[in-house]
């Protein structure tokens, strides 16, 4: 008798946990054996997954459905990766990048983490680096969404959410208009 048979709860019957696949990750990277093995394995953990061969397409592909993430091959065949990211950020989207390269400079690395991406994932992909780093990412922007919501109804509900100045006078001020509303009331 094997040990599977013995145990009433064989490892090989209990179902693994698989995420819902809410989030939609744009993979920009020329190879299409990287780009077909990251959607796989994507696609695997319950992630939404877009390819794209190119920077021109990658930026096409963010204009026509946005991504919760995108994974961003520093050498591509037109662009560069980092005047991808560049150009993502100049138009003032707050999405999560991690760039991958086969061969990481330290200029690259640098720049790209100045221009706002996230993480550096070095070439062949280590999967479980991967699947960490993605989450990670995810929960970052999941909480970065969630405090700027927090902070729009708190401006709301104080009455003051037109108010723009952030300097400590304006603070003071606004503090000291609280104090009149509430004595006068």
């Amino acid at each position: 008798m094997d040990p599977e048979s013995r145990n009433p709860f064989p490892v090989s019957r209990i179902p693994r946990f698989q995420p819902m696949p809410t989030e939609k990750i744009l993979i920009v990277d020329d190879e299409k054996l990287i780009r077909w093995s990251v959607r796989r394995q994507l696609e695997e953990w319950g992630y939404t997954a877009i390819e794209a061969e190119s920077g021109t397409g990658g930026l096409a592909q963010i204009r026509s459905e946005v991504p919760d993430l995108i994974l961003l091959d520093v050498r591509l065949p037109d662009l560069s990766g980092i005047e991808v990211l560049r150009e993502i950020k100049q138009n003032n989207l707050s999405i999560p990048v991690i760039m991958i390269t086969g061969d990481p400079q330290l200029d690259d690395i640098k720049t790209a983490i100045k221009l706002g991406a996230l993480d550096f994932i070095k070439k062949p992909l280590d999967f479980d680096e991967l699947q960490v780093t993605l989450a990670n990412a995810i929960d970052r922007s999941r909480l970065r969404s969630e405090r700027d919501s927090l902070r729009d109804e708190v401006r709301k509900r104080s009455g003051y959410h037109e108010v723009v100045g952030k300097s400590p006078i304006m603070s003071d001020l606004m503090n000291f208009v609280r104090k009149v509303a509430v004595s006068e009331t």
